[in-house]
């Protein structure tokens, strides 16, 4: 039996606009640590790397990839005051400095984390909720009577019964069970 081919992975680029993309850059270039060298190669790596980190947080709204981004960029303050602490170890007044602001930058993140996930169940039942009304409609070839909800303004439904958008398209597919 063929092996279904595995979906295409989603463009992270399309959520967003390019300008919420770039402000999250500019964000964390200004609000990560150091990288141990300043090399334009480590600077480069770092904001790699903390890019690819808030890409895969997939934030949906501008709201909820600045709530990545802080995230990451606390994160990343509390994993440099950590290696602070071992940078001081001979010197214990500092050493406990840097292992309270590793702490309060650790809850400063899981603070973050927690409100972006929050934030991404409300959306993604709005989401859903959409798509189940969408489906509907698209079925019914309108809104169906017994319909618990109100209609939507006159261009969206006729765009959700007619339209042939992806989104659409991918609706049907499901209705008929076809992946």
């Amino acid at each position: 039996m063929e092996q279904p081919s595995p979906p295409p992975q989603p463009d992270l680029t399309l959520p967003l606009p390019r300008d919420a993309y770039w402000q999250v850059v500019q964000y964390l270039r200004t609000s990560l640590p150091h990288p141990i060298t300043d090399s334009p190669e480590d600077l480069a790596r770092r904001d790699r790397a903390a890019i690819a980190e808030v890409a895969s947080l997939l934030p949906g709204t501008t709201a909820e990839a600045t709530l990545a981004a802080q995230y990451v960029a606390a994160n990343a303050q509390a994993m440099d005051a950590l290696r602070e602490v071992r940078a001081h170890a001979a010197d214990p007044p500092i050493g406990m400095k840097c292992s309270a602001q590793s702490a309060c930058m650790m809850r400063q993140a899981r603070g973050a984390i927690g409100t972006l996930q929050r934030m991404q169940d409300r959306r993604r039942k709005v989401e859903a909720n959409y798509s189940d009304r969408a489906a509907l409609i698209r079925r019914h070839g309108g809104v169906p009577a017994n319909a618990r909800f109100g209609p939507p303004a006159a261009h969206v439904e006729r765009e959700l019964v007619n339209g042939r958008s992806p989104a659409l398209l991918a609706l049907d597919r499901e209705a008929r069970g076809v992946a």
